[in-house]
């Protein structure tokens, strides 16, 4: 073993150690040379960017590694909706440049342990973007690519491009609250202004809550038997073949920053429409969830005014896909049909109603730089509510305050989601303590809070309060 021990000794040395002696320098040696240069002539400051440029890499990466651990602690949190979860999850940035083009990644790979509350297979790989874009008297991008378009802090009604991400929860971080599309945009830029046009000849259905805050299912109680409720998310009633596109004209006049869009294509919020089903002498309410085709106009307007912001933000759409509603006549002619012999029975048809969806609020720093407080109402309508199932994701006020302690190591942040529709509305509640080392490293633990008050939103995921911590490393 000793023979062994001193092996290793000698390779240790070898590859760490003795290069370090053979090329030493001491701080003049090294200070000369990078003043003076290998042939010990003086670099000059004509040629200094020139060196900048030969001494950048093409390639850089950057990104992070996180680890997360989550508790129910819901009044069932040791029945139905018990769940402790962990997961971890490295995401890499590469990207890669030569001249004028660019190559840029965001890889997101998942692992967790496997209990009720995850939702993301363990060992998942995903895509967030992949695109290579090049600049010059047209900027353009090609590939999976987020578009972000609006200025809600919360909600962007303008941003029908993205495709939204529900599947941890409905409070997610803004970066992660929406996933990349597969497109072509353009951009020519006019000197405060810029056109920006985009088609997006592939759409992927939103992802909707999976795992703990997957929507809860219920069993219907009927004459002619019980109907148990199924979300069939891979069975999609669409027009996805058909392609998405939109334009945006906008910039910067005086302080206010202001864009006016166009958008045709699939509408992004989700839809499910009921069928009755028999399987096996079973019967079964499927949701399927739909996307059609839709037209909206837009505009978004940012007034940033000394420490106070104001954002407004809006669409219209003449065709805005809706759902009839079901009445209890519909129920008993699905089942009379369903008893007739056939295998299924539709209980809603699709309609296209006038819309409107907007955005009003505002930041402010109330005490020194660090302290923001923001505030955001978001309301969407169907100008025409008759016979038509109400739109659930409506009249939300959004309420978040965040501070930075100590030499700005310690952020505490808090926010509410409360839905006004009734005397009691629903909330939503999260507060959270991030320590930042200052070495890339920073400590999160934090709570989230559901009261739904009878509010149908909310109620989808009441009682499935939980604490977190989380450990992120980047780089």
């Amino acid at each position: 073993m000793k023979i062994f021990g001193k092996i290793a000794l000698f390779l240790c040395f070898c590859v760490f150690i003795a290069p370090g002696i053979l090329f030493a320098q001491t701080e003049e040696e090294l200070l000369d040379q990078l003043l003076l240069g290998d042939g010990g002539e003086e670099v000059t400051t004509e040629n200094e960017d020139d060196l900048l440029v030969e001494n950048k890499s093409p390639f850089s990466l950057s990104g992070f590694g996180e680890f997360e651990s989550g508790v129910s602690m819901g009044e069932d949190s040791f029945a139905d909706n018990s769940f402790f979860k962990n997961h971890g999850r490295i995401k890499l940035k590469p990207s890669y440049e030569i001249g004028s083009i660019r190559a840029y990644g965001d890889i997101d790979f998942f692992t967790n342990s496997g209990g009720s509350g995850e939702t993301r297979d363990s060992g998942s790989l995903e895509c967030v973007e992949a695109y290579i874009e090049g600049s010059g008297a047209i900027l353009w991008k090609i590939g999976k690519q987020r578009f972000n378009w609006g200025v809600g802090d919360s909600y962007q009604p303008t941003d029908l491009f993205d495709r939204p991400d529900l599947r941890d929860s409905f409070m997610r971080d803004n970066d992660d609250r929406y996933t990349g599309v597969y497109a072509v945009s353009l951009k020519y830029l006019m000197g405060d202004y810029a056109v920006e046009a985009a088609v997006r000849p592939v759409t992927e259905k939103a992802l909707g809550p999976v795992g703990f805050y997957a929507v809860e299912t219920e069993t219907i109680h009927t004459a002619s038997g019980d109907l148990s409720t199924r979300y069939q998310d891979s069975n999609v009633i669409t027009d996805l073949d058909k392609v998405s596109a939109g334009i945006r004209f906008g910039g910067t006049s005086g302080i206010v920053d202001w864009h006016l869009m166009y958008y045709s294509g699939m509408n992004r919020d989700l839809l499910y429409r009921s069928t009755i089903r028999s399987e096996s002498s079973d019967l079964y309410l499927d949701l399927q969830p739909v996307y059609k085709r839709m037209n909206a106009v837009g505009a978004d307007l940012c007034i940033p005014l000394s420490k106070f912001n104001v954002r407004l933000e809006g669409i219209f759409s003449p065709d805005m896909p809706a759902l009839s509603s079901i009445t209890n006549s519909d129920l008993a002619a699905g089942l009379t049909s369903i008893g007739a012999g056939a295998s299924s029975a539709d209980l809603q048809s699709i309609k296209h109603r006038e819309y409107f969806n907007y955005t009003a609020g505002f930041d402010i720093n109330l005490w020194g730089d660090d302290g923001t407080v923001y505030l955001e109402w978001m309301q969407a309508r169907y100008l025409n509510e008759d016979n038509v199932e109400p739109i659930l994701l409506t009249d939300i006020l959004v309420l978040k305050a965040e501070d930075y302690l100590f030499n700005q190591f310690l952020k505490l942040s808090a926010s509410s989601l409360i839905r006004i529709r009734d005397k009691k509305p629903g909330v939503t509640l999260k507060g959270e303590a991030e320590y930042d080392f200052k070495n890339g490293m920073t400590m999160a633990v934090g709570t989230y809070a559901f009261i739904s008050n009878g509010d149908e939103y909310i109620d989808m995921i009441d009682d499935k309060d939980l604490a977190y911590l989380e450990m992120k490393f980047e780089f």
